[in-house]
């Protein structure tokens, strides 16, 4: 289990296991909104961040009526403002007993190889990295909280109860025996007690099991948020995480050092749908907002992709109102219940199972990057890639690997993209089942 060293119930499978031959494919899913960006240009950064200029302002003062003689207008200037984009840290380790490594030196062994190890630990860093785009941002949140948990003190359990409209306990999906700290969600006090909560298990939709007792210290309220901790002394990775899809769309508040309220050129377009659905009038209209917005794109939107959860898909399959009035000009067209949606205006689309059921984005792709100082790869600053692990005067029959990746990711234009919030869903349970 994390959190251990690889013992004989997890690193020696005794019959062969099922192991999926595409791992390798699965660190790069098309569907997954972290590969995009990982596959985009990528800029250099480094531990203090990565700066970039926005221009806000471009007046050379034009004007008529100047007649023969006449004193020229007195010269106007571009204006310009520099954002800051800081770097975050990601560390990860695996370990392997000398009996695992022993049985997979024998050509009976029927688990993975290290390589192949290797790969499926690189595919739960892109998993995390895409929680953190889709939902979380750089809180790293893995859950909100609805109400207090509760604790059994014969089996030092807590059950912890997730809000359905904030993922439930989704976001906790292969994360049994990891630590996790709990926190509010703006003052970013701690809850709950400050030693580290070990996921158990993950019962239900909307609950989960943790060791230890939860109730202590400032009682845990609904909407405080749960955070995985960062390093074996069990430093939290509280805001710590990527940037979000949502940050890359702001409407107020700070963007990377930039005040939205004061400058139009960072703030992106909201819309609020207000529980309804996403029709072809909603799309239409945002794409108005959007060409009043930046009437220099000629194109519009036709550039941008849709990013948005399988539950809205789900609903546009499964409903007449979806395939019909997004893909028909008219609306005079037969239902077929395989009619599949095509993005609007011409649009690339992706579903993202990150993505909250009630999000949309319309997201400019071109301008978001990923900047990068080291990739995820293993931590071989004293010139080893594995290492062994000491005991009391001595070494342990075990050796470990430990990972590290310094990256970020952010959106240099962010008024070129567009969120619409609060839209009505279908198949919700298709997320937390």
């Amino acid at each position: 289990m994390p959190g251990t060293e690889a013992n004989a119930l997890t690193g020696m499978p005794v019959q062969q296991p099922y192991v999926n031959k595409n791992v390798k494919m699965t660190v790069q899913l098309p569907s997954r909104t972290f590969g995009r960006l990982k596959e985009s240009t990528r800029k250099p950064i480094n531990e203090k961040g990565y700066q970039f200029s926005l221009n806000t302002k471009s007046n050379p003062q034009i004007g008529g009526g100047m007649k023969s003689g006449d004193t020229m207008m007195v010269g106007g200037s571009d204006a310009y403002i520099a954002l800051v984009v800081q770097s975050t840290v990601t560390n990860g380790a695996r370990a392997w007993e000398g009996g695992a490594l022993r049985q997979m030196a024998d050509g009976n062994y029927y688990g993975m190889n290290r390589a192949e190890q290797d790969v499926l630990d690189a595919n739960r860093f892109a998993a995390e990295h895409n929680k953190d785009l889709c939902f979380s941002g750089i809180t790293m949140s893995r859950g909100v909280f609805s109400v207090i948990p509760t604790f059994s003190a014969g089996p030092n359990e807590s059950t912890a109860t997730f809000l359905a409209a904030k993922g439930g306990s989704y976001f906790l999906k292969e994360m049994e025996g990891r630590s996790f700290l709990a926190y509010h969600p703006t003052t970013f006090a701690a809850k709950g007690g400050t030693t580290a909560f070990v996921l158990k298990r993950v019962p239900t939709t909307l609950t989960a099991v943790f060791t230890g007792d939860m109730t202590g210290g400032t009682a845990i309220a609904a909407n405080d948020i749960l955070v995985p901790t960062g390093t074996a002394t069990g430093a939290s990775s509280l805001n710590l995480g990527i940037s979000s899809l949502e940050r890359m769309c702001p409407v107020t508040g700070d963007y990377f050092t930039a005040d939205v309220d004061a400058e139009d050129k960072v703030r992106a377009i909201q819309y609020d749908v207000a529980g309804q659905e996403v029709t072809r009038a909603v799309l239409e209209y945002v794409d108005g907002l959007f060409t009043f917005k930046v009437p220099e794109m000629e194109v519009g939107t036709k550039g941008h992709t849709d990013l948005f959860s399988p539950t809205q898909q789900m609903k546009m399959l499964f409903q007449v109102e979806g395939p019909l009035r997004i893909n028909s000009n008219n609306g005079q067209v037969a239902y077929n219940p395989k009619t599949t949606f095509v993005g609007w205006n011409g649009r690339e689309y992706r579903t993202d199972v990150h993505i909250l059921g009630t999000n949309w984005f319309v997201f400019y792709m071109k301008e978001a990057y990923r900047y990068v100082q080291r990739e995820w790869s293993p931590w071989n600053y004293d010139g080893q890639e594995i290492r062994s692990i000491p005991a009391s005067g001595s070494w342990r029959d075990a050796v470990a690997k430990h990972y590290l990746c310094v990256d970020q990711v952010a959106h240099e234009d962010p008024r070129l993209n567009i969120q619409l919030i609060n839209c009505a869903t279908a198949g919700a349970a298709l997320q937390t089942s």
